[in-house]
């Protein structure tokens, strides 16, 4: 049990409370990773090509200028179980969550009052990668332009199990896609780019 509080990364310019780099394993369990910051991206967590499991933890009140809460990035592989990352800002794009180079897994997560001044106040999905929600819940996020709740952004994204391509993107286009919209839980879905429909 840990908690990282109330640190800032100026030098480095990014990974403001933990880093795990390549080819690093990191298994943060039952802690807290909160108020952080950096200048540039990853104010609370950052996976760089490394694998890390985040399990009964909290992630919550950091802030950066990019992905303000999470980042996984270089090939990384990210999973989030039973874990709130919640009340996260982005001062530019991905308040909560930001899958930008690699694979990530969100199972019994929830992911809740993030915050990003441009794009994807939640979850931000980078092309090709793919991002993977299981008994996952994103709510209440918000961005200033485009998706408050999730933007994939040309990645492949597997939340949907049991709906068609056409399903989906029929009640994405329905979605108001700044602040809390018109489909609930998943409010402000932007989709651009492959959904994947995994077989229910």
């Amino acid at each position: 049990r840990a908690a990282i509080a109330a640190t800032a990364a100026f030098d480095t310019a990014m990974a403001g409370g933990v880093f795990n780099g390549h080819a690093g394993t990191m298994t943060i369990v039952d802690s807290e990773v909160r108020t952080n910051g950096a200048w540039n991206f990853g104010g609370g967590v950052v996976n760089s090509g490394g694998r890390m499991h985040v399990s009964r933890s909290v992630i919550s009140g950091n802030a950066a200028s990019y992905m303000g809460g999470v980042a996984n990035l270089h090939q990384g592989e990210l999973n989030v179980s039973g874990s709130t990352i919640t009340e996260n800002t982005a001062l530019v794009d991905g308040g909560g969550l930001t899958n930008f180079a690699g694979t990530a897994r969100l199972v019994n997560a929830t992911v809740i009052g993030n915050r990003a001044v441009r794009h994807a106040g939640g979850l931000f999905n980078e092309a090709p990668w793919v991002l993977e929600l299981v008994d996952t819940a994103v709510v209440n996020n918000t961005a200033g332009e485009m998706a408050g709740g999730i933007y994939n952004h040309g990645g492949v994204l597997q939340p949907f199990r049991g709906l068609s391509h056409a399903d989906i993107k029929a009640r994405a286009a329905a979605c108001e896609r700044r602040h809390d919209g018109g489909w609930p839980g998943w409010e402000g879905l932007a989709l651009d780019g492959p959904v994947d429909v995994p077989v229910p």
